[in-house]
């Protein structure tokens, strides 16, 4: 099995609810409304930040990571057909597909308590940071020197933390 490799790309999600932990853990697949997403979200890995809400007794933080295996498109309402009636079940989504998961140890903890939704970093980042600011590039200008092809740094948008998506 190859691992990640210092140049990947790997964007970092929010976990807020436990169903959502379920989705990524059990049925490999991750999602992100369409109009939230951040503009690269075409990546080697995607990261799981479990929020406070979701975190069962453990600081919020990164513990899990899987490989990106391709996305499309689908309504909120096609993803969880137990909630027709939720105010964005036509909202369109990306179902990002996952490879199996990988366990990431030692966590990458959250010790200042940054509210994270979308953050882009780079294999090298990820793999030796040990809290959640060390995975921010400094510049959106300045792109990391070892990046195959990397167009923004990271992502925060407004805070969607407690959404339900």
């Amino acid at each position: 099995m190859w691992g990640m490799d210092d140049q990947d790309r790997v964007l970092v999600c929010v976990i807020n609810r436990l169903r959502d932990w379920h989705f990524v853990n059990n049925a490999h697949w991750y999602r992100i409304p369409m109009n939230r997403a951040p503009r690269q979200f075409v990546v080697d890995y995607v990261a799981f930040f479990v929020s406070r809400a979701a975190r069962q007794k453990r600081p919020s933080g990164i513990y899990a990571y899987a490989p990106m295996r391709g996305y499309e498109l689908q309504h909120r309402r096609d993803l969880l057909p137990n909630e027709p009636k939720h105010p964005r079940a036509n909202d369109l989504y990306y179902r990002i597909a996952l490879g199996d998961i990988i366990p990431k140890n030692p966590p990458i903890l959250n010790p200042h308590h940054y509210t994270v939704t979308f953050i882009l970093t780079t294999g090298e980042n990820f793999m030796m940071a040990q809290s959640v600011d060390e995975l921010f590039i400094p510049s959106l200008d300045t792109t990391p020197t070892r990046a195959k092809i990397f167009v923004a740094n990271h992502f925060i948008t407004k805070d969607y933390s407690d959404a339900d998506y």
